[in-house]
């Protein structure tokens, strides 16, 4: 059968078979990259809460290996020692000190910064801290500092 031969219906089914268009491949592709991006900010979310249950968990353990050192030298660092003195002998400065309180280095929070070491102040319990998502002090939801 020859293309002259052909009957217009004949045409037709030949157009139908051919493939797809472009608007519709176009359609597909919008489709794809609309679920694409709410999948995408969902899994933003949940690593966003996760990097804030790291933080607290990370800030909970620095806390107990200042307890630890705080029984073996009879205070906590000063301001000036910081967390190092858990991970460094601050030589003569503690004596008792049988550290190294902590397994591995000191960790800097899921977004990369240092955590903040707040001395305490007579009777009070130090502090630490990690500035979230931002790095800057204040903020809002994953931004917010998470202080223990």
């Amino acid at each position: 059968m020859t293309i002259q031969t052909l009957t217009r219906r004949q045409i037709g089914d030949l157009r139908s078979k051919a493939g797809y268009t472009l608007l519709e491949i176009l359609i597909v592709m919008v489709i794809i990259g609309l679920l694409v991006t709410m999948v995408g900010v969902g899994l933003q979310r949940v690593l966003d809460g996760a990097k804030v249950n790291t933080a607290k968990t990370q800030i909970h353990a620095l806390k107990a290996s200042l307890d630890v050192m705080q029984l073996h030298i009879g205070r906590y660092p000063t301001a000036g020692e910081g967390l190092t003195i858990l991970s460094q002998s601050p030589g003569d400065a503690a004596p008792g000190w049988q550290g190294p309180y902590l397994d591995k280095a000191l960790p800097k929070d899921p977004w990369g910064h240092d955590y903040i070491y707040v001395a305490p102040a007579g009777d009070e319990e130090p502090k630490i801290k990690s500035l979230g998502k931002d790095g800057q002090e204040g903020g809002t939801g994953y931004a917010e500092d998470i202080v223990q």
